[in-house]
């Protein structure tokens, strides 16, 4: 089927979407994952399948809502959504593998010299800062 073939499907019955949205799985899955792994080599192949159904289910989202922009192409929809999915879980990632240790030093440095300063030593020295951390995380 061809692009236009599909956004057909997508605007069917329930079993033409369901059919269409196979068509664009398989057309698409595959050169999705290799455009984020290329793109964000960092990322854990399972976030990047994560991201990769992620935009597939935010094309479903939209074509059920009826918000879709069926002038706007398939192929660039994905990839573009695709990439961004693939961002936002880099960047919670980032904040994740950031170490207890190192966020308090970080915070320490941007304080440094200040009255909060002192009152942030003590918060850590007392261990409510990690509390904090982990309610947070």
């Amino acid at each position: 089927l061809d692009e236009d073939e599909i956004k057909l499907g997508l605007m069917g019955t329930d079993e033409d979407r369901e059919s269409a949205f196979r068509d664009l799985y398989a057309r698409y899955h595959e050169p999705l994952v290799s455009y984020l792994e290329h793109k964000l080599p960092g990322l854990p192949s399972d976030l990047v399948v994560d991201a990769v159904v992620d935009a597939f289910r935010a094309l479903h989202d939209e074509v059920v809502a009826g918000t879709f922009d069926y002038n706007r192409p398939l192929k660039s929809f994905l990839f573009s959504v695709t990439a961004n999915k693939g961002v936002d879980a880099m960047r919670k990632m980032s904040c994740r593998t950031l170490g207890n240790a190192d966020f308090f030093d970080i915070v320490g440095e941007s304080l440094e010299g200040t009255e909060a300063s002192k009152q942030w030593q003590r918060y850590i020295e007392s261990g409510e800062a990690a509390e904090l951390v982990d309610e947070v995380a």
